[in-house]
């Protein structure tokens, strides 16, 4: 066999062992993140049964009540259509209009300083207002209903994406984008494989605590100033003193961060990925 075949035979060879054990690798890394992730949540429900056991029901409840609660609303069906999907459609509303705000004035202020500055006093007082103020001036703006909810939620959202867009632009390398002028790369290219690389990781991070905090947000509104959704069930229990109906309906919020923040970030990381390809 001449030289240059077993050359390549032992580069592939080489590639092919080093991707093998890459792989095993991450798959012992995920194994080990799982061990402790469980473990963590056991030592979490052995701490809530025993603040269960030396308190009254009526201040925490344990967690065979809670799931049992979960499981009665989950089988409910006018639990979907009178409150889940409302609060749903005002939760992903919401992030959806903070955010495109957010991305659109942190893509203006990430490339022109000037904008950056002016936003800046508006991006402070929004971080820092606390959400019940935003809410109530909401109620005396718009009433009572969803679009207090959602102004309120979209307000406090759009300041997480707007910091996670400039963040981005501004850890571009301009040593590439001064190459790509020179070659006179089209800004379509320039924008794929300088821009985005660049800003999604960034926006990514942003995104998740978006969703959190946009759920978080929402809820809060609808407890203050609705008639239908989560945070309205939450209202009730509070006011009835039905402890397990409330820890249930925060493990049912626990579970639509986890959902949401999968249907939104799995895509972008997909898409992340084929452009770090």
């Amino acid at each position: 066999m001449p030289w240059g075949g077993l050359c390549q035979i032992s580069r592939f060879l080489s590639m092919f062992s080093h991707r093998t054990l890459e792989r095993v690798s991450a798959a012992k890394s995920t194994k080990k993140r799982f061990f402790w992730i469980f473990l963590g949540s056991v030592v979490l429900v052995l701490v809530w049964q025993l603040a269960a056991w030396t308190s009254h029901p009526t201040v925490i409840a344990s967690p065979s009540e809670t799931f049992a609660a979960m499981l009665r609303f989950l089988t409910d069906s006018s639990f979907y259509s009178d409150h889940l999907f409302p609060s749903l459609a005002r939760i992903v509303g919401s992030i959806l209009i903070g955010g495109m705000a957010g991305c659109f004035l942190g893509a203006l202020a990430g490339f022109r300083a000037e904008i950056k500055w002016a936003l800046e006093p508006a991006r402070f007082v929004l971080m820092s207002l606390p959400a019940v103020i935003v809410a109530i001036l909401a109620m005396l703006w718009f009433g009572l209903g969803s679009t207090m909810v959602m102004f309120t939620t979209a307000l406090l959202v759009s300041p997480f994406l707007y910091l996670g867009t400039v963040n981005g632009i501004e850890a571009i390398d301009t040593r590439l984008i001064d190459m790509a002028t020179v070659y006179q790369f089209p800004k379509s290219r320039l924008f794929l494989y300088v821009v985005l690389p660049a800003v999604v990781p960034s926006v990514l991070s942003s995104l998740s605590v978006t969703v959190a905090n946009g759920l978080r947000l929402s809820v809060l509104a609808e407890v203050l100033g609705v008639n239908d959704g989560i945070g309205f069930l939450i209202a009730a229990s509070r006011s009835n003193l039905l402890t397990d109906d409330l820890f249930a309906l925060v493990g049912i919020l626990f579970l639509l961060v986890v959902l949401l923040d999968t249907a939104v970030t799995t895509p972008i990381r997909k898409l992340a990925r084929r452009m770090g390809k």
